[in-house]
């Protein structure tokens, strides 16, 4: 289906390069641009019938999707920026709770922290981002 859509674009791309080098030419009459014109959009039409018939009889391609833990693989996201304000970190800026190293951009988003560590904590979990282990726990 892709692959088909693809040619679909390509052959569309170039009947407007067509047409364009066409109306670029004021040496030839509008009927004859016309006519080159129909002629390609026709063979056009026909190597899209062709391909679509090609696919039709082509067996049916499965795939078998794995998801990362299937194969034994974590993606890990790690702390780029403030879950309380959204901007970049400042790592001499942190707060170690419950074993892990939080960073904030700020004193003003640690302090915040502080007041809600659960929602926060509940936060990173929501959006996949690992935090590294406090070194008290390494």
């Amino acid at each position: 289906m892709c692959r088909l859509l693809s040619i679909i674009l390509l052959l569309s791309l170039m009947a407007a390069a067509l047409m364009v080098v066409s109306c670029a030419r004021e040496d030839k009459p509008s009927q004859e641009v016309e006519k080159v014109t129909a002629n390609e959009q026709r063979i056009s039409q026909e190597r899209v019938e062709e391909i679509e018939v090609k696919e039709q009889e082509a067996p049916p391609i499965e795939v078998e999707e794995t998801t990362a833990k299937e194969v034994g693989l974590q993606t890990i996201q790690r702390q780029a920026r403030d879950i309380m304000s959204g901007k970049p970190i400042n790592r001499s800026i942190y707060s170690d709770y419950a074993g892990k190293r939080i960073y904030f951009c700020c004193a003003e988003s640690r302090r915040q922290f502080s007041a809600q560590p659960e929602l926060c904590m509940k936060m990173f979990r929501e959006q996949g981002i690992t935090l590294e282990d406090s070194p008290a726990k390494r």
